[in-house]
């Protein structure tokens, strides 16, 4: 299984993938705070959590791939993650448009921006994780050949 997180300033959103590692589900909010003082909190929010083999964290950076203030912080959670879990894989991965996507999602679907905000994080970390699946799927199939 693979987990993903969404890091904000508030909130971040958790995602785990299927034991196949086929599909992404949204799973849950953290409160960063809360979650930068035990990171092992995860261990006890998430009863699968010892069947995780991989960790991926969005990473921040703006349209022209530069690095932001955010992106800074998420580095150095990532330093902590690694430093929490060593046994595990654990990889940044290009987060930028998971909230125009989520934000489309959300208006498809007739919601509205208020209601996309209180949960928006775990979705986020779901679409970054659908999309680390299928970049995945599709380096092994392209190298079958």
């Amino acid at each position: 299984m693979i987990l993903a997180l969404d890091y904000g300033d508030k909130n971040i959103g958790l995602a785990l993938s299927d034991e196949e590692e086929i599909f992404s589900f949204p799973v849950d909010v953290i409160a960063s705070a809360e979650m930068e003082k035990d990171l092992h909190m995860l261990e006890k929010k998430l009863p699968r959590f010892s069947k995780i083999t991989e960790i991926i964290i969005g990473l921040p950076k703006n349209l022209k791939n530069e690095d932001t203030p955010q992106t800074l912080k998420v580095r150095a959670f990532y330093e902590k993650v690694v430093l929490a879990w060593p046994q595990l894989k654990v990889s940044l991965v290009d987060e930028r448009m998971t909230s125009a996507q989520h934000m489309k999602n959300v208006h498809a679907a007739g919601g509205n921006s208020k209601q996309a905000r209180s949960r928006k994080d775990m979705y986020e970390a779901s679409l970054l994780l659908e999309h680390y699946l299928t970049l995945r799927k599709n380096e092994k199939e392209n190298n079958c050949f």
